[in-house]
């Protein structure tokens, strides 16, 4: 396989690549590569660890940084969860569990709700990114997050809510004008009753409060409870062609190939919606590496954060940190701006957004590596003298990079730096080979926002 052709696989199967997966997959052909990837991605795991005591070390000094600063993580603990689990899609070898969790996330955004509800809506996201899609639908449907997210738990036969079936259908499965007023309505009802126990956040159909009678949805006339609403909306073929667009648009190109598309829905409903075997058959075909669609997509400031960590060996540390750089680029996880989520495309590029885009690993290599508490006189004098510019980032911001680390791994792995942030063939031939001159201009040129 092509070198090219794995940082492209690893970009969208990813995050980008760092020199120890490079190491390991560089003698390997195609299917070894997706066999190694989805082995990983499919295997069992816990559940996400959140131990606050965590330190990091500073390159080539005695002194070590909180990963995670316990004071923030119980004043925030949506920006704390958001922390955790970007770090574990830099740490974790399932990252395609976690690109795919990423993109159920875009699709089926949940906002607003309590640690709690928060981290077991994440868990239903890692654990069904990759099986059925029903069973995954099925699971967010019950999550108290999504019910309350769209108030679905108060839903009573004498006033049915609306907005769970009306976003279930116009964004979760169908698109718009694939079903009328009518049906939402209908679905409405079948919905009414679904609660769920606030001591144990378990799901449950209270009976006194549900509608029981007969409905006509999609052309279906019975005696219709939630659950088979979405399984008569699973057995319109247009649900699979709504699903493999939003996951082509995430993963392939913002421009769809409607014949490949086609032919991708077509498989994906009848593997009865089987998502992992829909991601292999994307990442395995020879078109999922043709030019045209090499830095097709713009990044997600996501993909920005844990793909320049990958891609430099740099660490961001601390909750703030994270939280920062994710509000300034436009994106903060478990708080969309809307039930539509989050921007697509070049709409995450904008005259607020494009600065701190471009410009953030220059403030991450010039606040790395503090080796002094931040509590001290030294440090309070030393970080107004130093790089000015930078000193009201450096009391609430941390990071670690290790420069001389970066340019031996550079140079012994041998591949070009256009061709490792870029995915470029080639190394333009006005930079000089010398990567500590070139660092910065690969990692703040335009094309590094590319994915």
């Amino acid at each position: 396989m092509k070198l090219s052709d794995i940082i492209h696989l690893y970009k969208r199967a990813g995050f980008g690549l760092s020199r120890s997966e490079l190491e390991a997959v560089r003698p390997l052909s195609k299917d070894e590569i997706l066999r190694r990837i989805f082995d990983a991605a499919l295997s069992e795991e816990d559940e996400l660890k959140i131990d606050l005591t965590r330190d990091i070390q500073v390159p080539t000094r005695d002194f070590s940084l909180p990963l995670y600063e316990e004071r923030r993580a119980k004043q925030d603990r949506r920006a704390l969860l958001q922390n955790v689990w970007l770090d574990w899609m830099l740490e974790s070898p399932a990252f395609l569990k976690e690109k795919m969790a990423l993109f159920w996330h875009h699709h089926m955004p949940m906002g607003g709700q309590n640690f709690t509800l928060t981290k077991l809506y994440l868990e239903i996201l890692r654990k069904h990114a990759l099986g059925k899609f029903r069973d995954l639908l099925f699971a967010v449907a019950k999550t108290p997050a999504m019910m309350r997210y769209l108030d679905n738990h108060h839903s009573h036969k004498d006033a049915p809510n609306e907005n769970w079936p009306r976003e279930l259908m116009e964004l979760f499965t169908l698109g718009v004008d694939n079903y009328t007023l009518d049906d939402i309505k209908e679905a409405a009802r079948a919905f009414t009753g679904w609660r769920y126990d606030h001591d144990i956040n378990v799901f449950y159909l209270d009976e006194e409060a549900h509608d029981d009678g007969v409905k006509v949805f999609l052309g279906r006339r019975g005696h219709f409870g939630g659950e088979d609403i979405m399984d008569i909306i699973l057995e319109q073929r247009q649900c699979a062609r709504h699903l493999v667009r939003a996951v082509w648009k995430f993963f392939v190109c913002a421009k769809y190939d409607e014949e490949i598309i086609a032919q991708l829905a077509s498989d994906f409903y009848d593997s009865g919606y089987d998502i992992g075997k829909l991601m292999l058959d994307i990442f395995s075909s020879d078109w999922f590496y043709e030019q045209r669609f090499r830095n097709s997509l713009i990044k997600t400031p996501v993909e920005l954060l844990v793909g320049f960590q990958k891609q430099t060996g740099a660490k961001l540390v601390g909750i703030k940190t994270h939280d920062y750089l994710m509000r300034m680029m436009g994106q903060r996880l478990f708080a969309p701006p809307n039930v539509g989520g989050w921007p697509e495309g070049k709409e995450w590029i904008t005259t607020s957004t494009i600065l701190f885009r471009t410009r953030f690993p220059v403030l991450v290599f010039r606040i790395a590596n503090r080796n002094i508490s931040r509590e001290s006189i030294t440090y309070k004098v030393s970080s107004r003298l130093d790089a000015p510019e930078f000193r009201r980032y450096r009391y609430f911001m941390d990071a670690v990079f290790d420069r001389e680390q970066f340019e031996r791994n550079a140079a012994e792995m041998g591949v070009p730096l256009a061709m490792w942030f870029w995915g470029a063939e080639e190394v333009p031939e006005c930079l000089s080979a010398d990567a500590s001159d070139d660092l910065l201009y690969f990692l703040t040129h335009y094309r590094y926002q590319l994915n």
